[in-house]
């Protein structure tokens, strides 16, 4: 089963983000309803059984840890660059 990546449709450079996912990694990219915490691009999939949501992926390293994060089989932990990224109070909530 393929992952799915939620990214919000209404952020800047949401784009480059689209683009970069479908080239590199073989997940399904979802354009999801804006959900409210925007300070750059936005985006959510689950790790370990939770969705998790991070903004600002914008820059070249959290870029390649999310693509590292999403050709992974074994998703339990995430990687530095996103650490500080991660949206905790929007921690296990679903797309709008």
């Amino acid at each position: 089963m393929a992952l799915t990546v939620n990214v919000c449709r209404k952020c800047k450079n949401h784009d480059c983000i689209v683009d970069i996912l479908r080239t590199r990694t073989d997940v399904s990219v979802e354009l999801v309803r804006c959900q409210k915490i925007c300070h750059g691009p936005v985006v959510g999939f689950p790790i370990a059984g939770k969705m998790e949501w991070f903004e600002k992926v914008e820059r070249l390293r959290e870029l390649a840890a999310l693509v590292r994060i999403t050709c992974k089989r074994n998703q339990d932990s995430i990687p530095k660059p996103l650490r500080k990224r991660r949206v905790k109070k929007h921690s296990g909530r679903a797309p709008r």
